[in-house]
C-alpha cells in the first residue's frame, strides 16, 4: 500500500510537470492517462464500500474520454482539420475530462462517494494536463466556438444542479460543473492559471476544514468560492466578465456568465447559512484557518495592487 502511495505522489508531481514542460501532444497524452491511471487505482486501494464501483466509473468515462482525445487530434492534424466528426471527438473528449456539459454526468456521483482529500485530487492536480491542452483547439475558430458553448451552457447547468444537491460533495461537483466553464472562458483572456490557483486555494481550505470538522472556516471557503467581495474569486470573474463583454457584442451571450454567477450564488450562500448554523464542533487549530480567512480576503485588495 505504501508502495501505492508513493506511485501516486510521484504521478501527482511530475506528470503535470511533465505535460506543461513537453512540446510533444502525444507525451503530454501519456501523462494525462497516467495520471487517470494512478487516480483509479487510489479510488479502489480504500476502505470506501462503493470502491469498485466508483473506480469502474471513473476509469470508463476517462478511457473513452481518452481514446477520443488521441483519435480525434491524430485525425485533426494527420488527415483533415476541416473533418467535423474527427473534430467533435476531440472537443467531447475535453469536455469528459474537465467535466463540461454535455460529459458532465459523471461528475456529481463520482465525488458524492468520494473522501474530502480525492475529491480534493481530482478537482485540482487531475485538471492541470486537460487545461494546459486546451491549445490543441483554441487556434482551431469551429473548434474553439464548441468549447466556448460547452463553457457557457456549463456555467448556467453547474449553477442549477446545484441548487437541487442534497449534501456536499454533491454541491462541490455542481461548483466543479461551473466553475470549468469559467476556465474554459477565463482562457480567453490569459486569466486561466490565475482562476484556476484562486479557486483551489478557496478549494483546498474548505476540503482541510471540513477533514477537521471546522463548519465556519468552511463557510468562509465557500464564500470565497462564491465569488462574493473581498475574496479573490470576485475581482478576477470581475475581469473575465468585462474582458468577456469588451470580445462579445452579443447582451444573450454575456447573461450566460452573469446568470450562471448569479444561479451559484444562491445555493453557495444556502450551504454557507447551513454551516455557519450546524452543531458540528469547531476545529482546535481555528487560529490557522481564520488565517487563511483573512489571506483569502486580503487577496482581492492584493489583485488591485
Amino acid at each position: 500500500m505504501s508502495l501505492l502511495k508513493i506511485f501516486f505522489l510521484c504521478s501527482l508531481v511530475f506528470a503535470p510537470l511533465l505535460s506543461i514542460s513537453s512540446s510533444s501532444w502525444w507525451l503530454v497524452w501519456v501523462s494525462l492517462e497516467i495520471m487517470t491511471f494512478s487516480m483509479v487505482v487510489c479510488i479502489y486501494f480504500t476502505n470506501s464500500l462503493m470502491k469498485a464501483e466508483v473506480s469502474m466509473i471513473y476509469f470508463v468515462v476517462q478511457s473513452i474520454s481518452g481514446v477520443l482525445l488521441l483519435v480525434g487530434a491524430s485525425y485533426t492534424s494527420l488527415i483533415s482539420s476541416n473533418h467535423m466528426v474527427c473534430s467533435m471527438f476531440l472537443v467531447v473528449g475535453f469536455a469528459a475530462k474537465l467535466g463540461l456539459f454535455p460529459m458532465h454526468f459523471w461528475v456529481i456521483p463520482i465525488l458524492s462517494m468520494l473522501s474530502y482529500w480525492q475529491i480534493g485530487v481530482l478537482l485540482g492536480p487531475m485538471k492541470i494536463i486537460p487545461l494546459s491542452m486546451l491549445y490543441t483547439v483554441s487556434a482551431d475558430g469551429s473548434l474553439w466556438l464548441m468549447m466556448m458553448i460547452f463553457s457557457l451552457i456549463s456555467m448556467l447547468c453547474g449553477g442549477m444542479l446545484g441548487n437541487v444537491m442534497a449534501n456536499l460533495k454533491s454541491v462541490l461537483g455542481a461548483s466543479s460543473i461551473t466553475h470549468s466553464g469559467w476556465f474554459v472562458l477565463a482562457y480567453m483572456f490569459n486569466l486561466m492559471w490565475l482562476y484556476f490557483c484562486v479557486y483551489y486555494v478557496s478549494l483546498f481550505v474548505l476540503l482541510l476544514s471540513m477533514s477537521n470538522l471546522s463548519s465556519d472556516m468552511a463557510a468562509w471557503s465557500l464564500l470565497s468560492m462564491s465569488g462574493l467581495p473581498p475574496f479573490w474569486l470576485f475581482l478576477v470573474k470581475a475581469q473575465i466578465i468585462l474582458e468577456f463583454a469588451s470580445y462579445t457584442s452579443s447582451p444573450l451571450l454575456l447573461m450566460f456568465p452573469l446568470g450562471g454567477a448569479m444561479i451559484s450564488l444562491y445555493f453557495y450562500l444556502k450551504y454557507v447559512y447551513a454551516l455557519w448554523f450546524s452543531q458540528i464542533s469547531s476545529f482546535n487549530g481555528s487560529t490557522l484557518m481564520y488565517v487563511l480567512a483573512c489571506l483569502m480576503m486580503q487577496g482581492s485588495l492584493l489583485l488591485m495592487l
